[in-house]
C-alpha cells in the first residue's frame, strides 16, 4: 500500500509540474502578442481586450519596447 501512495504523490507532483510549464508557456505566448500588439500601435483597450493582461501589464510592456 506504502508503494501505491508513493506513486500517487509522485504522479500529482509531476502532474503538478506540467501543470505549471503549460500554464507559463501559454503566459509567454500572449506577452509575445501582446508586444506585437504595441508595436504595431494597436490600441491598449483593444489588447487588454484581446489578451486579458491588464492595462498595468500592457504599459510595461510599452515602456520595454524602447529598450529593443
Amino acid at each position: 500500500m506504502e508503494t501505491y501512495n508513493k506513486s500517487v504523490l509522485e504522479y500529482a507532483d509531476v502532474r503538478r509540474c506540467f501543470d505549471f510549464a503549460k500554464h507559463e508557456a501559454r503566459q509567454e505566448g500572449i506577452y509575445e502578442i501582446a508586444q506585437k500588439c504595441v508595436q504595431e500601435g494597436m490600441s491598449f483597450d483593444l489588447i487588454v481586450k484581446l489578451t486579458g493582461l491588464s492595462a498595468e501589464e500592457i504599459r510595461d510592456i510599452d515602456a520595454l519596447k524602447a529598450f529593443g
